[in-house]
């Protein structure tokens, strides 16, 4: 198997690649924006995160004096993606699932729907596709739950199903989806640092 990757959803017939978790307290984040954007905010800017950061700024009052946000908001209203992501936060979620990504959260598989395997877990999600987990934290972390309600003297679990992805959500997208979203990021960054700090 592809040693590449800490978690593959495979669905449909096309492999998704573990691309973010978006925390179940980025809305909270969110709502205390920067005092002010610089330069190097735009320059290392490669994430629907860091692209939902800067356009929050942009969406609050804190940039009311900007000479230009007049042009950023006329600018942003225009990008398809945005469409219904910006009438009160700009959601980093929203933007995975514009370049069809596949959100995992609060998924509740079969005990019997894991397989161990050598390199961590294979999970049948049933009509969500197969998940294979590498990622050793969440490997031990499955390792953990299971062991906690196996009964040794019945060789039974006390339990049907166990929990993954309780509190945040996981994104997963195919390798052609995520170069778009990448290359979708670099030019609305671009153009919004030239229209910020345009003269």
């Amino acid at each position: 198997m592809d040693s590449s990757y800490l978690m593959k959803l495979e669905l449909d017939d096309k492999e998704y690649f573990f691309s973010s978790c978006i925390s179940e307290y980025w809305l909270e984040d969110s709502s205390s924006p920067p005092e002010e954007i610089k330069l190097s905010d735009y320059e290392n800017c490669n994430s629907p995160e860091n692209l939902s950061y800067l356009i929050n700024y942009w969406l609050e009052n804190k940039s009311d004096e900007e000479p230009n946000k007049e042009l950023i908001l006329k600018y942003l209203n225009t990008i398809p993606q945005f469409k219904s992501n910006l009438s009160l936060i700009c959601n980093p979620e929203l933007i995975y699932y514009e370049f069809n990504g596949v959100g995992l959260h609060n998924v509740i598989p079969n005990v019997d729907d894991f397989t161990k395997k050598n390199y961590g877990y294979k999970i049948n999600l049933k009509e969500e596709g197969f998940l294979f987990i590498k990622d050793e934290d969440i490997s031990q972390k499955i390792t953990d739950d299971l062991e906690d309600i196996w009964i040794e003297e019945t060789k039974e679990y006390l339990e049907e199903t166990i929990r993954i992805f309780k509190d945040d959500v996981f994104i997963f997208l195919t390798k052609q989806d995520e170069q778009k979203l990448f290359d979708f990021i670099r030019l609305v960054v671009q153009n919004l640092s030239e229209i910020h700090f345009k003269n």
